[in-house]
């Protein structure tokens, strides 16, 4: 498994363009592009990943409107982001 990180949307996009990740993981509050604007990019494409939001306000997130996959309130415990990631990636079609 490997991990990448960005400072921010355009870096974050721009990195899941290259490393097609199996998931990843945005906040909404990201500078530049938002995780709602990144989300949407990723999943114009067909073999999009998997995209969780992560939000200090959880009911302003819609989620279903950019493709995320799941949503997760900040602060958030290690284990219930690890349940949210595997229920998440469960739920993929098994890789070409």
């Amino acid at each position: 498994m490997r991990l990448a990180e960005a400072a921010d949307g355009s870096e974050a996009l721009e990195t899941a363009w290259l490393e097609q990740p199996d998931i990843v993981l945005l906040d909404v509050g990201l500078p530049k592009l938002s995780g709602t604007e990144v989300c949407r990019a990723l999943k114009t494409n067909p073999r999009a990943p998997r995209v969780i939001l992560m939000s200090g306000n959880t009911s302003e997130v819609d989620a279903a409107a950019c493709g995320a996959d799941g949503v997760i309130a900040k602060p958030f415990r290690l284990p219930e982001l690890v349940e949210l990631v595997c229920a998440t990636t469960a739920e993929a079609p098994p890789a070409a």
